[in-house]
């Protein structure tokens, strides 16, 4: 699968080709079909070195 994932060694975003993952029996899989980054949430998480969830904000359906 196509992903965007987070270095924070760089502070940079970058593509990368990830193994689809197996759900164990209590999870489902879900594929997101477009994802929101909130650019200032990126700069307070930086600047606090605070821990940032992103990916909430989701066009999804369960697989």
């Amino acid at each position: 699968m196509k992903a965007v994932v987070f270095d924070p060694a760089s502070d940079l975003f970058f593509f990368a080709d990830l193994e689809i993952p197996n759900p164990k029996p209590d999870e489902v899989c879900v594929k997101v079909t477009a994802c929101g980054l909130n650019p200032v949430r990126e700069s307070w998480q930086s600047w606090f070195q605070l821990h940032v969830q992103e990916g909430i904000e989701t066009a999804s359906c369960v697989v």
